[in-house]
């Protein structure tokens, strides 16, 4: 007689951790975690985007070297195929209260409506354009008095970096808007 014993070990599902978020003061802000990747099959491949303000987007833990406002995916892969996802974003300290000439919106960051404040010394209708950080259209709102103040329900955008346009027919202005829903 035989006696065979067979084990079998499969690794646990890979996950990917980009890090908490992270409001930057203008230091030295490196993304992800202490383990980038859990689980899995090592070795691990890193991609992270966007690549253009990052000095290795294929490392574990990138340094942010410029324009550190975004959302950043983490995106890795292990060593037998699988792979995992996730995002972290990156704020400026100084979005808490934004003021662009002669807008002011706040609070921000937000996560269910902001006032949007027209300073009453510029005369005209204002359109107010709402762009996510991909720079796609999310909402306009057209003929806006100047020196009224706007309640805008963000209510529906996802977590983001958004800018917010003040177009009159003489000036514009362009603010950022923090969304943060998850806490």
């Amino acid at each position: 007689m035989i006696n065979v014993q067979l084990f079998s070990s499969q690794p646990t599902e890979l996950q990917a951790y980009a890090g908490e978020d992270v409001y930057w003061d203008g230091t030295s802000v490196v993304l992800g975690g202490t383990n980038s990747a859990l689980g899995g099959t090592a070795p691990y491949e890193f991609d992270w985007s966007p690549i253009t303000a990052l000095d290795n987007p294929y490392a574990a833990n990138p340094q942010i070297i410029s324009s550190p406002d975004a959302q950043y995916i983490l995106n890795v892969i292990d060593g037998r195929g699988c792979s995992a996802s996730d995002s972290v974003l990156t704020i400026s300290s100084n979005l808490h209260s934004v003021a662009s000439g002669y807008v002011k919106i706040f609070p921000n960051p937000s996560n269910h409506s902001v006032l949007i404040e027209i300073d009453n010394t510029i005369n005209g209708l204002f359109d107010v354009i709402v762009y996510n950080e991909m720079g796609e259209l999310v909402e306009t709102l057209f003929k806006i008095s100047s020196g009224k103040n706007l309640m805008l329900d963000i209510s529906s955008y996802p977590d983001g970096i958004y800018n917010v346009v003040i177009q009159s027919e003489f000036n514009t202005a362009t603010s950022k808007l923090l969304v943060i829903k998850k806490q």
